[in-house]
Order: structure tokens, then sequence, then C-alpha cells
């Protein structure tokens, strides 16, 4: 560490010079090397990070004219992650500085500064990237998790059709399962007579499906501003929905709808 008199390998050795140190200052409180010295191989550590902030202020304290020992205490702000406050002590360092190896260190001071700012922008960066990431991989799962199957029962309430042409009798229930997916409807194609096509963006991924024709598909609407009506068709695209349907075998249609639910 640049303008600290005392340099040591890391290591094993570290634990045997910090016992040493901490019995030097506390048979001589005023020894301000031992101060300095203490201060850098505390701030290897994390568990001692704390310490070696207020022990390397204590010896720029006992020899204020010392100006290595106030380069130590902005090596100690650096390593403990106070990089602002090294720099702001960095620079009144450089202004007072008066010989070629106080320039010298300075100087070196300052570069290390400046790494710091780079290491910490980048830091924060991917700190930042790692959230984006993890709140889309949360999105994504919430998504995901919208995506329920049903019976036909669990549809939204809608009138149930007779098994006989006159209307009388009981309503028939398909024996088929029925599934539903939720999602943003990106495209529709309605007709009131023929078939019709609605792509549904579910998780960043297109889903087709038809339908045999406008009037036997059930439309309802539970958003507030629709008063409980169903969108015209020339409006859905655009509309969150869900789509209860069934499996079809014949691609590229993911599935028949039977019931589309507007939010």
């Amino acid at each position: 560490m640049n303008g600290c008199p005392w340099k040591f390998r890391l290591g094993d050795q570290n634990t045997k010079l910090t016992t040493w140190l901490e019995k030097a200052v506390e048979m001589n409180p005023q020894f301000a090397p031992a101060y300095s010295a203490l201060a850098s191989l505390y701030s290897t550590r994390p568990e001692t990070r704390d310490k070696a902030i207020a022990t390397c202020r204590k010896a720029a304290e006992l020899e204020p004219g010392n100006l290595a020992y106030r380069i130590n205490y902005a090596y100690v702000l650096l390593n403990t992650g106070k990089t602002s406050d090294a720099k702001a002590l960095a620079e009144r360092i450089q202004q007072v500085t008066k010989t070629p190896t106080e320039k010298h260190d300075s100087a070196e001071l300052m570069l290390a500064v400046y790494h710091a700012e780079i290491r910490d922008r980048e830091i924060a960066a991917l700190a930042e990237r790692a959230k984006q990431s993890a709140e889309e991989v949360k999105a994504a799962s919430v998504e995901s998790a919208s995506t329920i199957v049903v019976t036909a029962s669990a549809s939204p309430s809608k009138p149930e059709t007779p098994s006989n042409p006159n209307g009388s009798g009981t309503a028939k229930k398909s024996s088929r399962t029925e599934f539903a997916v939720e999602g943003v409807i990106s495209a529709a194609e309605c007709n009131a007579e023929t078939s019709g096509k609605v792509t549904l963006t579910f998780n960043r991924v297109e889903m087709k499906f038809q339908y045999s024709s406008l009037s036997t598909l059930y439309v309802v609407s539970t958003a507030k501003e629709d008063s409980g009506q169903a969108p015209a068709c020339s409006e859905w695209k655009g509309r969150r929905a869900r789509l209860y349907f069934y499996q079809t075998k014949d691609r590229p249609y993911a599935g028949e709808l039977n019931t589309i639910q507007f939010f």
C-alpha cells in the first residue's frame, strides 16, 4: 500500500502481526506508526474494516504533520469502500505536498482513487443489470402463473347449450378439458358469419387461436369502464384478456376458442 511505512504480505503472518500491533498500541497508545500499520491490516478484512478507519484516524491525529499517515488513511478509506471520502482527502493531500516523494505518493493515491471510481461505477452497473434481470424473471414467472387449467364449469357463467334444438332438457357439458391463458390480444380477425382468429401475446410469445363463428363465441367483460359490456370486435386489439379454449391438434393454432373474458 503506497503511502504507508508498514507493508505486509497477506496470509497467516497478518494474523500474527495484527496481534503484535494490537499489543504495541496497548502498551504505547501514543505510537502512531503502530496505529497506521494496524489500520492497514484491519482494512483488508471485512470483519475489522470499521476498526480500520478509527485506528488510521488515530495515527493521523497523533502526528498531523506526517503526510504518510494521511495518505495511508486515504488508502484505508478506499479499502473500506468509502471512495468519495478518500477522494476528498486525496485532493486535500495533493494541495499540501512539497517534496518529490510526497508528490509521487499523492499522484499514486489519486490514480488509486480514479480506479476505485471506475470499479464502483462498474459494480453499480452490474447491480442495476442484476436488478433488472431479477425483475424480468419475476414478471415472467407471474405472467406464467396466469396460465391455468380449468374445467368447463369454471368459465365465466354463460348460457348452456340445450340438449335438443327446441331448448328443452338438460344442458350439455363438454367432456373435454378447458384451458385458459391470460395476456394481451395483439391481433384479431373477426367475422360475424365465418370463422375468426385471435392472436394473444403471452410471456413474449404469440399464441394463435381460432373460433367457428362470432355468433358462437362467448365474450364477456369484467372491466369497470365497460360497465359489464363486452367490447366490440374492432376494439379487441391491445386489450388484456383471458382466453378459454379447447386444445386442438391442427397447427398452427393453439386451440379452439370458447370464451373471451376482458379486463
